[in-house]
Order: structure tokens, then C-alpha cells, then sequence
């Protein structure tokens, strides 16, 4: 489908994220909200069955992963709960990439946001991120679903990240 084309994937990590792929010209090849098991009486779960499904189906072409570093949040925002959630999404995902054969990067939000924020104001990053997202894919629907009445900023933040593999690291200077 894509040939010999570098693909640039990106996990924004948590149960409100995404996962989505880029050409390395930009152009958004698929986007994937978080897969969760919804639970009645529990939190969501991860469906870690279904995370593999979809970075399997990227096993083996050329493509090259930016993963979100898990930062610790202090606890009056919310503690050891939150944190252990991150840190165990953030474990699962390289684990799920290094199990597919995937190359990845770790970047801390900070640094992507340095790079892909420049001239916007960004002190509520997500509003950042969906401004300009809307500005690099002005015809992108960037909701969750058909239903959603707001932008999903799992994906805004996840196809940033993949545009930073992109500008600062490209197709030459990937091992």
C-alpha cells in the first residue's frame, strides 16, 4: 500500500488518546482513538489485543514510531493512581512495539511542543494542539466519532508528534 515510503506513526498515550500514521510527506494515512473495554462498574480498560492488532498490521514496513514520555504528575493532580495508569500505558506500548519489530523514539511532550507550538500561544496545550493541527490538515474532522460534538485532542497531539519525527528527524536520519 505505501511501498517503500517511510511512515511515521505516533502513540499519544492514555485512555483518551490515539495512535495514528503519517506518509512522510504529512499526509494522514489512519487514526485510532485509544481501543479501551468500557467497564460498568470498574474504570476502561486498555484492549491490548486490539492496540496489537493495529501496530502489527505495521510489522515489518517502514515505518518509525514517536511515543509521548510518560512525565509524573504530583499528586495533588492526581496522584498515584494517574500515575500508575501512565506509566503502565506508557510500558505497554514499548512493549507492544518492540514485540512487533517497531522503531520507535521516546520524546518528552516539552520538547514536540517546542517545535510544533512556535508562535501560538500554548499555555492550555491541548487547545494548542487542536489549533494548529486544524492549521497543518485544515480538512481533517479531528472528533473521536461521527457523534462527538468536540475535537478529540488524542489525535491533535498524536499527528503532532508524528510531525515532529518528521521535521527534526526525517527518513535520513533514522537507523
Amino acid at each position: 500500500m505505501w511501498g517503500d515510503t517511510m511512515i511515521f506513526g505516533a502513540i499519544d498515550g492514555g485512555k483518551s488518546g490515539g495512535i495514528v500514521f503519517l506518509a512522510e510527506d504529512g499526509k494522514i494515512l489512519e487514526m485510532y482513538p485509544t481501543p479501551v473495554i468500557k467497564g460498568s462498574k470498574v474504570k476502561d480498560e486498555y484492549d491490548i489485543p486490539a492496540i496489537d492488532k493495529i501496530l502489527g498490521s505495521y510489522a515489518g514496513k517502514p515505518i518509525h514510531v514517536i511515543l509521548e514520555k510518560f512525565q509524573t504528575l504530583p499528586a495533588a493532580l492526581g496522584g498515584s493512581s494517574a500515575n500508575f495508569s501512565r506509566g503502565f500505558s506508557f510500558g505497554m506500548y514499548q512493549a507492544l512495539l518492540v514485540s512487533n519489530g517497531i522503531s520507535y523514539t521516546v520524546v518528552p511532550p516539552r520538547t514536540w511542543q517546542k517545535v510544533m507550538f512556535l508562535g501560538v500561544n500554548a499555555e492550555d496545550t491541548k487547545t494548542a494542539s487542536v489549533m494548529v493541527a486544524k492549521r497543518l490538515w485544515p480538512q481533517q474532522d479531528w472528533r473521536r466519532t461521527e457523534k462527538s460534538k468536540k475535537d478529540h485532542d488524542g489525535f491533535t497531539d498524536a499527528c503532532l508528534l508524528a510531525m515532529w519525527g518528521i521535521r527534526t528527524m526525517g527518513n535520513n536520519n533514522l537507523a
